[in-house]
């Protein structure tokens, strides 16, 4: 949409832009693919990636390449905070700050609650639940219990039965969709009728596939709906007259292309050092 809406408005400083697709399948090792065929295409500028890691390993081809990278999706702390280069953005707030959010929001809708935080063992479920732990710490809340689990971890009958056992009353659980669905059946299974609170990785139609009716009740952090930003309201109708609804991080990839088409036009180039300068 936003190639098409600047092709037909005469172009970047003329020149009509041309658009490639690549696919990581959310693969480290197949972002670096992808990254180095960008590279050889000489592309000025990928929309993505969306996975963590591979939006990570991609951005140090990009970097080399002189390539700008503006991630849609890519929520780990990291991959800004330790940038592979001057080139590298992005256009969603990070894991931390959403734990922040949610931390505080246990702090003040379930005070004086048992509150339990669970996190599988990689960096997203790590960066929320640390970031959420911090803000209960600042609001004079203490954590009941805290636990981990593994990342595609099968059988949560021990992590349910130590909550169980510890009178746990709100579950914050830092993880995937698939992890976090299995948990929310045991926990069912057994009885256990705690809130269960999680990160915007699980607001996917999956994590209903997996958890089913145990997911109901099930609360969920993340940005705000960009479809509801007053200032996007035309582009909104506009997508949704081509059939298209622009959930997810759409009008985010939509904005990453307009933000460099703007640097472009104002410095009437694409070449990598005075766009990203």
């Amino acid at each position: 949409m936003a190639v098409d809406e600047i092709n037909a408005s005469g172009g970047i400083n003329g020149e009509s832009l041309i658009l490639t697709i690549g696919d990581d399948r959310c693969d480290a090792e197949r972002a670096i693919q992808v990254a180095r065929k960008m590279a050889l295409a000489e592309v000025v500028l990928v929309v993505g990636h969306y996975c963590a890691g591979p939006s990570i390993q991609a951005s140090r081809v990009y970097d080399q390449g002189n390539i700008v990278q503006i991630s849609p999706g890519t929520t780990n702390p990291l991959f800004t905070l330790n940038r592979a280069g001057p080139g590298v953005f992005r256009v969603v707030p990070s894991d931390e700050q959403q734990g922040k959010r949610a931390g505080e929001y246990l702090a003040s809708e379930f005070k004086g609650k048992r509150i339990a935080i669970v996190s599988d063992t990689g960096p997203y479920g790590q960066f929320l639940t640390n970031a959420a732990r911090q803000a209960l710490d600042k609001a004079g809340q203490a954590v009941a219990l805290s636990e981990s689990f593994s990342e595609g971890q099968k059988d949560f009958s021990d992590l349910i039965a130590k909550l169980k056992v510890g009178a746990i009353e709100v579950i914050y659980a830092g993880g995937y969709y698939e992890d976090v669905g299995r948990m929310a059946r045991e926990m069912r299974k057994q009885g256990l009728s705690a809130q269960l609170v999680g990160g915007d990785a699980l607001f996917t139609k999956e994590f209903w596939k997996v958890a089913g009716r145990a997911g109901e009740g099930t609360l969920m952090t993340l940005m705000a709906d960009a479809r509801n930003n007053g200032s996007a309201a035309a582009i909104v109708k506009k997508f949704r007259a081509k059939g298209i609804e622009p959930d997810g991080y759409t009008l985010h990839s939509y904005v990453a292309v307009r933000i460099w088409a703007d640097a472009a036009r104002s410095t009437g180039s694409t070449e990598f050092a005075k766009v990203v300068n």
